[in-house]
């Protein structure tokens, strides 16, 4: 019979597995995902009532948009190309981003058919915004953890990053 031991800061949980480690795996993964909601939630009760105010109108894809956005202009199929959406698809979520006042098109001074898209100002300050409250947020959870723990956390995480950038690259979604 193999006994596995777990420690999670002080609290003990003995796990006996006579089959396999599957069945350990899937534990595992049950119990991430009991905490998933709990962090979730997290971030999204930590919200300034100005900075819910400012999202209200803004969906998830809109605000991915938004983010790839602030990192500098881009055009149309870089966009895309980002998201893993048509062309066509980041042109429409382009156009309400536009008319919420969200985003500037500019035309490239090389070539005039070119249009890019920027953040508008007030977008630029909602996205400070929206970082400066992550980044809190951040680090309010990860103060539960030790220095060695938090290594050990990134570690883990740039480790299925990894795994999921080399699985993507492998396996590119279909069009």
């Amino acid at each position: 019979m193999l006994l596995l031991l777990i420690v999670i800061g002080t609290d003990q949980k003995m796990i006996t597995s006579s089959n396999s480690s599957s069945e350990f795996r899937q534990s595992l993964i049950d119990r991430f995902l009991e905490v998933r909601p709990a962090i979730s939630h997290c971030f999204n009760s930590a919200k300034s009532p100005e900075l819910t105010a400012s999202l209200a109108k803004v969906t998830v894809h809109q605000l991915e948009a938004l983010h790839y956005i602030s990192r500098g202009k881009l055009t149309m199929s870089e966009l895309a190309k980002h998201m893993s959406i048509s062309e066509s698809a980041a042109t429409a979520l382009i156009d309400r981003l536009f008319a919420q006042g969200l985003v500037s098109r500019f035309s490239d001074p090389k070539d005039r058919r070119m249009v890019k898209v920027g953040l508008s100002s007030y977008a630029e300050r909602m996205i400070v915004q929206i970082e400066e409250n992550r980044r809190r947020t951040v680090e309010l959870l990860l103060s539960a953890l030790e220095d060695e723990q938090l290594v050990t956390l990134v570690e883990l995480l740039e480790t299925i990053v990894t795994h999921l950038t080399t699985a993507s690259t492998s396996n590119p979604p279909k069009p």
